[in-house]
Order: C-alpha cells, then sequence, then structure tokens
C-alpha cells in the first residue's frame, strides 16, 4: 500500500495556485501604480507596492473608525481607481517600471514557486496571522464590537496583510494558506530594485540597464540573508516579520539616501518629503512594534544629521537645532495619529489589546542576568545578525587604525546601520523586562526575530560596500561576480526547498475533528480542550478550524508539572460549557468518565501493535464511544483510521469492505455486524 505523498520543496503548480500567483500579482502591481498615482513619477520605484498598501490601508482604518463596519471591498475598489490614475500618471515610465520589477520578480521566482506550494503553516499562524485573514474573509470587515473575533491571540494587530489576502480570497471563492507568503516574496523582491538608484550615486550618473542588472544579480544574496535570520519556514509563512524587516530596509535606504544627497529630511526643509512621511508610517500597519523602531530610526538620522551640522557650522546654535529638530519630528506626525485612531477604534469597539507594560511588580529586573544569558544562548544559536555586527566593528576599527582616511560617502551606512542594530537589541531587553512574562523573558523568546529588521539591514549596507567596490573592477569581471552570486543564490534555494516549503507534519485529522465538534457542541458554547500529552499545538490547529462556532481555549502538558487531580480538572473547567479530551495520561481518564476496563483494553491494545504502523479500528455499533477512547488511547502511538456506525452505508458490498482495509497493516474490531466480521473471516488468514 501506498504511503500519503508527501508534499515538500518543489513540484507542479495546481490550477488553484496558479491562480492565486495570477492574482497576487495583479494586486501587487495595482499597489505600485497606486503608489505612482499618490506621489508621483519621482517616486522611488522599490517603495511604490509599499506606498500604495500604506495609503490605502491607512484610509481603509480611518474609514472604518468613522464608519465602523465598512467593507474590505472599499478599499479595492479605492486601489482599482488609483491604479488606473497611477497607470496613466506614469505612462511616460510604465514600461521601464515594468521591467524592472519584471527583472526583480524572476530573480526570486524560484522562492514564489515554494510560496505557493507551502501547506505547514507554523503555530503563530493558527493563533493570529491566519485568524485576521480567515475574519476578514468571513465578516468582510475589520472587528468589531457586534462581531467579536473568536480564538484570536491578538485581535489588535495590524490587518494590512490579512486585507490582501482577503481580496485575493474573495476572487478565488475559498481560503487559502499560501498568499500572505507570496506576497513575502513578491515584496522581498523589490530590495533589489534599490540597485539602480544607488548605482547612480556610486556612478555619479544615471546606471544603464545591463550595469543595474549585475547590481541586482549580486545584491540577490541579501534575499538568502533575509531567510537566514528570520529562519527558512518564516518566510513563506503569514506571519508579518518578513515584510516588517523588509519595511525597515526600504525606510533605512530612502533615509540613507537623503542624507548622501542631502535631501529634505537632512537639512529639515519645511517642504516635507512625502515619500519619508509614508515610510515612517508603513511599519505600524504590520506590527505594534513598528511605532518604536520609527522612531527609533528617525532619531538614528536625526543624531547624523545633527552631527554633520555642527561640523558645518563650527559651532552648535540652540535654536537652529531646534527649528531642525521640530521640522523632522513632524515627519512622524502622520504615523502618530494613524497609531491614535487605531488605538481608539480597538477601545470603542471593544477588541482584546495585545502586549503592553506591565505592572511594576511583574517588572524582569530581577532577572536581567538569566535574560542576558538567554539573549547570549539565542544568538549563538542563529548568530548571522550577530556576524553582520562584527564586520561593521571590525571595519570600523580598521578604519580608525588608518588614521580616519577619506572614505566613499556610502561608508557612513555601516556605523549607521550598527547604531540602530544596537538601539534595537536594547529595546529588546528592555522590553523583555517590562512586557513580557517571566518564562519568556529568561528564555529571550523570539529575540532574533525581534533584531532581525536591524540585521538585514546591516548586511544590506555591507552588501551595497561591496557593490560599490565591484563598480570599479573591468565589467568581465563584474559580470562573473554577479552571474556567480545568482547561480549560488538558486542554488541554495533548490539545495533547502524541502526546508521551506515543508512536508505536512500536522494530522488532516485535526480538521476533521473541529468539524465533529461544529456538528456536536451549539454555535457560541465555550469549549475546553484537554491535550495533556502535547505542547498545545494540536489544539491550536484544532481551535483555528473551529473558526467562528464556538470560543476555544486549551490546556497543555506545560500548565502544571504536578500530579492532576480531579480538583485540578475541575478548576480548568470552570466556565466552560463543554470540556473535550484530546490528549491526556491513562490516569486521567477515569477522571473524566472513561470506564476503567476500557483503559485496560487500550494499554493492553498498545502493548499488542507496533508502535508507528497503521490500524484500523471498527467500532460500528453503539453510539462510537468506545472507539473515540481506544483511538484516543492509541493515536500517539500509531496512526490510527477509526470507523464507527457512521462510516456504514447501506447496501455495502464485500469489495467495499475490504477497501477500508487498504494501507493499513493491522485490523482490530470492537464492534461490528455479524456479516462484516464474516467477511473478514472469509478473506483474511488471521484478523489482527
Amino acid at each position: 500500500m501506498l504511503d500519503d505523498t508527501k508534499l515538500e520543496g518543489f513540484r507542479a503548480l495546481a490550477q488553484t495556485e496558479l491562480t492565486i500567483l495570477a492574482v497576487s500579482l495583479v494586486i501587487f502591481w495595482a499597489l505600485a501604480l497606486s503608489g505612482r498615482a499618490v506621489f508621483g513619477p519621482a517616486a522611488p520605484r522599490p517603495v511604490l507596492s509599499l506606498l500604495g498598501l500604506t495609503v490605502i490601508y491607512g484610509l481603509f482604518v480611518v474609514g472604518s473608525y468613522l464608519y465602523p463596519g465598512l467593507s474590505v471591498y472599499a478599499p479595492l475598489i479605492l486601489m482599482a481607481v488609483l491604479a488606473c490614475f497611477g497607470l496613466w500618471r506614469s505612462r511616460h515610465i510604465f514600461t521601464q517600471d515594468s521591467l524592472y520589477m519584471a527583472v526583480a520578480l524572476v530573480l526570486v521566482s524560484p522562492l514564489i514557486l515554494l510560496a505557493l506550494v507551502v501547506n505547514e503553516p507554523l503555530w503563530d499562524d493558527f493563533t493570529h496571522w491566519l485568524v485576521s485573514a480567515q475574519y476578514l474573509i468571513r465578516e468582510g470587515h475589520l472587528p468589531t464590537a457586534d462581531s467579536v473575533v473568536l480564538n484570536h491571540a491578538h485581535p489588535s494587530y495590524p490587518y494590512a496583510r490579512a486585507l490582501l489576502h482577503a481580496w485575493v480570497d474573495g476572487v478565488l471563492g475559498s481560503f487559502n494558506i499560501t498568499i500572505q507568503g507570496v506576497f513575502n516574496i513578491f515584496f522581498a523582491s523589490t530590495l533589489l530594485l534599490w540597485i539602480p538608484r544607488w548605482l547612480s550615486v556610486f556612478l555619479e550618473r544615471r546606471a544603464l540597464f545591463h550595469e543595474s542588472l549585475i547590481g541586482m544579480g549580486c545584491f540577490s544574496w541579501l534575499i538568502i540573508l533575509w531567510a537566514a535570520l528570520l529562519s527558512n519556514t518564516l518566510i513563506v509563512s503569514s506571519y508579518a516579520d518578513p515584510i516588517y524587516v523588509i519595511v525597515m530596509v526600504h525606510l533605512f535606504f530612502a533615509l540613507g539616501l537623503d542624507a548622501l544627497q542631502k535631501g529634505r529630511f537632512f537639512h529639515a526643509s519645511v517642504s516635507l518629503d512625502p515619500v519619508l512621511i509614508c515610510l515612517f508610517v508603513a511599519p505600524i500597519i504590520l506590527k505594534q512594534s513598528g511605532l518604536y523602531f520609527s522612531v527609533m530610526m528617525l532619531g538614528l538620522f536625526w543624531l547624523y544629521s545633527v552631527i554633520e551640522h555642527i561640523k558645518e557650522a563650527r559651532s552648535i546654535r540652540g535654536g537652529v537645532l531646534a527649528q531642525k529638530t521640530v521640522i523632522q519630528v513632524l515627519y512622524l506626525l502622520p504615523m502618530l495619529c494613524l497609531h491614535l485612531i487605531w488605538a481608539s477604534y480597538v477601545s470603542t469597539q471593544n477588541i482584546k489589546a495585545s502586549f503592553g507594560v506591565r505592572a511594576a511588580e511583574f517588572w524582569n529586573f530581577d532577572v536581567l542576568h538569566h535574560i542576558l544569558a538567554g539573549v547570549g544562548f539565542q544568538m549563538a544559536a542563529r548568530p548571522y545578525a550577530a556576524l553582520g555586527a562584527i564586520i561593521i566593528i571590525v571595519m570600523l576599527i580598521l578604519w580608525v587604525i588608518k588614521g580616519r582616511s577619506a572614505q566613499d560617502r556610502t561608508f557612513i551606512l555601516l556605523p549607521l546601520s550598527l547604531g540602530f542594530f544596537l538601539l534595537t537589541a536594547l529595546f529588546q531587553i528592555l522590553a523583555y523586562c517590562v512586557a513580557f512574562t517571566e518564562y519568556e523573558a529568561m528564555r529571550a523568546a523570539s529575540f532574533n526575530r525581534y533584531i532581525a529588521p536591524s540585521g538585514l539591514i546591516m548586511w544590506s549596507a555591507l552588501l551595497l560596500y561591496f557593490i560599490r567596490a565591484l563598480t570599479s573592477k573591468p565589467l568581465m569581471r563584474q559580470q562573473l561576480v554577479s552571474a556567480g552570486l545568482v547561480l549560488s543564490f538558486l542554488i541554495v534555494v533548490v539545495s533547502f526547498a524541502d526546508k521551506i516549503a515543508l512536508a505536512r507534519r500536522l494530522n488532516p485529522s485535526l480538521i476533521e475533528t473541529a468539524e465533529m465538534m461544529k456538528s456536536s457542541y451549539q454555535k457560541g458554547e465555550k469549549l475546553l480542550i484537554l491535550d495533556l500529552l502535547g505542547n498545545g499545538i494540536e489544539a491550536t490547529v484544532i481551535r483555528f478550524y473551529l473558526d467562528s462556532h464556538m470560543l476555544a481555549s486549551y490546556v497543555d502538558n506545560n500548565r502544571t508539572r504536578e500530579k492532576i487531580t480531579p480538583a485540578m480538572l475541575a478548576k480548568w473547567a470552570e466556565g466552560f460549557d463543554h470540556v473535550y479530551v484530546h490528549s491526556a495520561p491513562d490516569y486521567v481518564l477515569p477522571m473524566v468518565g472513561v470506564p476503567k476496563e476500557m483503559v485496560m483494553l487500550g494499554r493492553s491494545l498498545r502493548e499488542r501493535y507496533p508502535r508507528g504502523e497503521r490500524l484500523l479500528l471498527l467500532d460500528l455499533i453503539g453510539s462510537g464511544k468506545d472507539g473515540n477512547v481506544l483511538s484516543l488511547m492509541l493515536k500517539r502511538h500509531m496512526n490510527i483510521t477509526l470507523l464507527t456506525r457512521s462510516d456504514l452505508k447501506s447496501q455495502m458490498t464485500e469489495a467495499d469492505i475490504m477497501g477500508w482495509l487498504q494501507g493499513h497493516q493491522h485490523l482490530y474490531i470492537h464492534t461490528a455486524p455479524e456479516q462484516i466480521k464474516q467477511v473478514f473471516e472469509k478473506n483474511l488468514t488471521q484478523v489482527r
């Protein structure tokens, strides 16, 4: 018998996946045209889609604040209108925009293919990122007081990416888990579009197309570093972090170019740069921490502009510096306004808030040494950000040792990127002290993910510095280096394909369990899932697929290290209408009403059958409760297929009955009609 086919790495695309690709690409391109419509032909090509998404989502939030329940298709219509206007406004550069975007997408195309075939969501996908999209698709608007988000860990998180997901699924007419991963790769490709602009700075003239291709090929390795900093699987997940990291690189590059070209932000011109204003807003439409990261980024470049001003003026004039500071701080005003509008919306619609500063008595400064040890352990396990910081520190030390000789202007990007890394690391350590539980803080939970933006910024600066040096080499050498880096990029992606698009590990029967609960329990009731032998991921999957049917919570094996008692079970079950046992130690089963003789039978079956093999379990007479208990006790020991009375069909043939055995190595008949027993006795030499 054949095992289930594992879908991992590259494979042929199904029709649905091709449709997802086509619709997602149209929306992504429409966002870019929307950016052109609002910000004009001079707007930087790399950030067009981001600018379009920020404007459209920002207006959607404002509209929802004024008119709660505003349809998700209102911003879609707005995007269509803006895209038409943007097409007209960019008519003279449309071909060039299309060409460069096509090149960038072709370079990352292997990752797009992998994103389309992903079939294994991660933990946080099930707890909030996919839940947000699921809600928008089902309800058609942002959460409101009258339509609560059920089974969502962080319903106050931003919904920008969920909005894209809802649009694509709206066209397809069904829910698909791969959509946000596809957009992750689309946005990652926009990083390559910075190279023509940077080459114009390096060469002090407009870069030729073949020069841009060489640079984009070299810069493609940044996508590998993006995956390394976040982990292979995360880049094609529904987590906000992959795009969030990219957004912070875009903001850093835009401010870096402004600083090198003495732009409006650097000189604190009263005529503010609208693109930079929008880029400061962009992080908060993806993650709540975007507020703090935008402030840190502005503070970093404010400090650099102040230092340069003092060096040029050779004096400190308080009035001028104050005026400069006030004007530059104004760049944050729209971001703060959108943040306050969303916070007010969350409050007025009674949406459950997410992270916040804990009460002082729960602060974790007393375990700061454990936090720092956890940070060190996390960075040692995934050292890519730390390695980038070390390389920059060594380069800065060598620069000082050599007497601070004149450097290329882009050299300033290195200390600026290092400064942002230090700021984000200190910020995260502070967050562990005042906003996280002691357990999470001491482990430095997800530290590498939180500092990934600064890690990618440092590697972006280093790669730019490398490309700057490469431009002085002969053209043939540039082409060979670029071709080699593109080839190595493709080899790495192909080699690690099965580490990006993972094979399904979660049992599909979890979806069936959720469907069973929907038919068994009334809508709107409360359910407690006991997963006392697991870490909670299976209970989380069941809860996700319950969708809006009922509010569910779970208890896993981390809840207590003590022996479980009836009093504990009673306390856990307080306030719930139903308790579902998904996994539990044998000694707990009698506490939840399982007869002792069934527990003894389950133990004997575990001893009888080899671990990991497939068993067909029949309980075809009665309610099926006995079969459910035996399946519960055996499912962590072997692969179980349980058939109950509901699986019996009228006028079943002998072939139909024997077909049940396909794919199974063992058969156990707990209860069955005599005619079915006779079929198996006739066709099997031994009923196992």
